[in-house]
Parts: structure tokens; sequence; C-alpha cells
């Protein structure tokens, strides 16, 4: 502790870094929320589930962190008292699972969201979803068994056992971050054959692959969470409140962001219904479009009775009724809606 100045304080940074992050995060599922309610073409699935149920886990982690704070965090621990230190593994301990289960649930929205987008249209791309489903799945029961049963005794990761033995938390670290990595490069790059494709114009689809793209800043919070990891090594047991903080700016970081990611696409799709039938009718909901529907113009078409479903994947920045494939047609009566908004 000869060469540290026990001065140091990076609690102010470690506390606006966090309150952004969780802005950031609890914002956009609001506004994802909001844009699903007020969709008539749209009911609560699956992706929205998911990504909703993420928030809780990464405002619960984030809640560890600001008691950290108040205990330490930040400061050398020199500077800490024994009985705040203790708390150390305890908070560290928890926030593991909740960081971990925040980090996973925003995937399996987006695996959701491809899945309500492309469906079966291609059972390439069905079978790679629930691929990637199943890894996503096995990292989580993964992480959890690594942080239940990481010393011998158990008890000994969350505080001092004489005698016990546990696996270096660093290598943990590094073996979780790298695999969660590579799961979220396979995730982002699934789409991008069936984007090609995609029934829109150049433009739509180069903005579509851009929202898709703005994935990888996730990945770029993996990376620079590992690299982290790899340079502190040994060190993120040593000195723990005050080694552990750029390590922690990285996870409030990759937390947030994959919940913003995973909101992207629904949010750039609310923001051109916004442009289209204006703030009221949002505002006002599915009410509002529903109104407008009085004055809606209805098409039938008659196809015959071996006509499928179109087959594809629709632009999901396309109008209200392109979010969703057709549906089976009914006694060979496929009914399109054409809403007319003044």
């Amino acid at each position: 502790m000869a060469d540290v100045d026990l001065n140091d304080n990076a609690q102010g940074g470690l506390w606006a870094i966090s309150v952004i992050m969780l802005v950031i995060a609890t914002v956009s599922v609001i506004i994802r929320t909001w844009a699903v309610l007020s969709d008539p073409s749209r009911r609560f699935g699956l992706d929205d589930l998911f990504v909703t149920l993420s928030l809780p886990f990464y405002a619960g982690e984030t809640a560890m962190v600001f008691w950290w704070i108040k205990l330490g965090l930040g400061r050398h621990e020199a500077t800490i008292s024994l009985d705040d230190l203790a708390q150390a593994g305890k908070i560290v301990f928890a926030s593991g699972f909740l960081f971990n289960t925040g980090l996973v649930l925003p995937k399996f929205s987006v695996l959701f969201f491809y899945h309500r987008i492309f469906g079966k249209s291609h059972q390439w791309f069905y079978n790679l979803i629930w691929v990637a489903a199943s890894l996503n799945l096995a990292w989580l029961i993964t992480t959890y068994f690594c942080a239940a049963f990481q010393c011998d005794p158990p008890k000994a990761a969350w505080t001092a056992v004489p005698g016990a033995k546990c696996i270096p938390i660093g290598r943990i670290y590094v073996g979780t971050s790298v695999v969660s990595t590579i799961i979220d490069l396979v995730i982002i790059l699934m789409p991008v054959p069936m984007l090609v494709g995609l029934q829109a114009t150049k433009t739509r689809r180069a903005l579509v692959l851009i929202v898709f793209l703005c994935g990888y800043c996730v990945i770029v919070t993996s990376l620079g969470r590992l690299v982290t990891v790899a340079k502190v090594g040994a060190g993120l047991t040593q000195d723990i409140t005050w080694s552990d903080v750029t390590y922690i700016k990285w996870v409030q970081c990759e937390g947030a962001l994959s919940i913003a990611s995973a909101c992207l696409p629904n949010i750039m799709s609310f923001g051109r219904r916004l442009k289209q039938h204006g703030v009221r009718a949002a505002v006002r909901g599915k009410s509002a479009y529903a109104s407008q529907g009085a004055s809606a113009r209805h098409d039938f078409r008659k196809i015959g009775p071996s006509t499928t479903e179109e087959s594809g994947p629709k632009d999901p920045y396309g109008s209200d009724e392109e979010l969703r494939v057709l549906t089976a047609p009914q006694h060979g009566i496929v009914q399109t809606r054409t809403f007319q908004v003044s």
C-alpha cells in the first residue's frame, strides 16, 4: 500500500455510470412496452416478456453496486472498516447471479424476436435459433454452477473459512466472458443472410442492418470486461474495493446496453409510427388506431386452397401490419387492411 494514494476516490465515476446506464435500460424498456401496447398489430410476446424481465435483475445488480459504493467501493480497502469489507464477498456473490441472469434474458428476447419476424420461412434459421437458445441457457446454468461451487466449502465464496480451497475468480470471469462474447457474436450475425433478402428498399435494408449491427456495442463492452479481467488477474481480490472499479464499470455498461440493444428495433418502429400517426395517437394507445379503423379500406382477395403463407422475412420497420407474417387463410380468404390516416 506504500505506492498508492489512500486519498484516491473513484466513487463519483461509479455513481455516474451506474445511474446513466440504469436510466438507459429503464427508458428503453418503457418505450418498448409503450410501443407494443399502442400497436394494434402487436401482442405482448415472449420477446417483450424476456427483455422486460431482464430489467429487475439489472436494477437489482445496480442496487448492489450502490450499496457497495456506500460501504467503500471506489476507495482503497485500507481506508475501509473491517465490518464493511466483510460485506464485499456477499455483494460480489449475489451480484454475479443477478448480472448473469440479466445478461441472458435480453439474448433470449432477441432470439424470440427473430422467431416472430422470420418464423419458419427457412428451416436452417429456425433450427439455428434453437441452437443459440440452448447455448444461452447452458451458459447461464454453467455460471450458476461455477458461482455456487467455486469454493470448498461453498460458503467460502462469500466469507472467510480457514483451509478453504477456491478456484481463482479471475479464471471464472475470463471463461464465462469468452463464451458470452461468442454467443453474442453468433446471435448478432444470425439474421444477416436473411436481411440480405429482405422485402424492402435498399435504404430500408441498410437501416435494418445498421440497427442489428448496433448490437456490436454489447460485444465491445464484453471485450472490455474480458480485457480488464485479463490485465488485473489475481488483483481482482487484492484491494478489492479499488481494483474492481474498472471491471464493474464494464459490467454496468454491458448489462444496460444488452437491454437497450434488444429494445432498439421496437423503438425505431415506434418512432416511425409516431411520425405517421402523431404523438396523440401513441398516447391514446390502441383505441386511437381502432377509431381510425372506421375509415379503413378493406381489400379481399381470393386464393386457392393450396396457397400457403407468404414466405420470406418481412420488413420489421415497414407499416404496422407488415411486422406480422400473414396468418393462415380462413376458407380461402385473406383479408388485408390499409388504414388511411388524415
